[in-house]
């Protein structure tokens, strides 16, 4: 068995004994709702590779068309009810070669209670994957789902799902992204990778924070041309989340890396 492999599989067993707040996390949208408080819900699909050096994770960098410019996210956005709901129940289970996979059969068979949400937002997040870099759901294998992530400023919950491409793959990029990113694993165990990201708030997010500055923990991406990017945000801390369940790995919160920005009340 390859090193990748080996990855893969202690991905996918940890994921499927991990904790998940799914249905916390929709009560506590049903008792905003009551409240007149509406609060968005968004999948994302966490996309691992096999790299030269072994798992990488694809990220995208967002374009100039889009809200939030030059962010590294993961594919992903707000549901089609819909359509997500028909490749949930029908498309998936019955289709797809992932219906077979150990990590789909674990989520079926260890989280009856929390299935059906993982199902609706693997479907959403796999659209979103199409619709952003043209890859197929039949190129993808779903390891497991992570626990949601709460954006408070933007009042939204996003429902992380974890998948891998099962080939390689040529990605079409829509106008929504600029670039996909490759991340080695190796990469983030490297502690001159991390630091500190300093955001001018103005608006509400000023507001929200109660200050001019917002220091947040980042990692800079390297790529092959010298460049970097930042990686900060929600991305970072599903990210991040996911090195802590499945390998008990913690960032260090006094890395060199330094770097700023402004944020707008119209970002989202």
């Amino acid at each position: 068995m390859t090193p990748y492999r080996r990855t893969i599989e202690k991905v996918t067993d940890a994921l499927a004994g991990a904790p998940l707040d799914y249905e916390e996390e929709k009560a506590f949208v049903g008792s905003q709702k009551k409240k007149g408080i509406s609060w968005q819900e968004a999948g994302v699909l966490v996309l691992m590779a096999e790299g030269k050096n072994g798992l990488s994770f694809i990220l995208n960098k967002r374009s100039q068309e889009v809200s939030q410019p030059g962010d590294l996210c993961f594919p992903g956005g707000h549901p089609l009810p819909i359509a997500d709901r028909f490749m949930a129940n029908w498309i998936i289970p019955y289709v797809l070669p992932m219906r077979k996979s150990q990590g789909y059969a674990a989520a079926r068979q260890r989280r009856p209670k929390t299935f059906e949400t993982i199902s609706f937002y693997l479907a959403n997040a796999l659209r979103e994957c199409w619709e952003e870099m043209r890859v197929g759901p039949r190129k993808i294998d779903f390891l497991g789902a992570l626990p949601c992530y709460r954006l408070v400023g933007r009042r939204k919950i996003v429902y992380p799902m974890v998948g891998r491409l099962t080939k390689p793959v040529k990605f079409k990029i829509s106008y929504e992204i600029e670039k996909n990113v490759c991340l080695p694993l190796e990469d983030l165990w490297d502690p001159d990778n991390y630091g500190l990201y300093s955001l001018k708030l103005t608006g509400k997010y000023r507001e929200l924070a109660g200050t001019d500055v917002w220091n947040l923990p980042c990692f800079a991406v390297a790529g092959k041309d010298g460049s970097r990017d930042i990686l900060w945000g929600a991305t970072f801390m599903i990210l991040m989340n996911l090195l802590k369940t499945v390998f008990g790995f913690t960032p260090p919160m006094d890395g060199p890396v330094r770097a700023k920005a402004d944020l707008y009340p119209a970002a989202t």
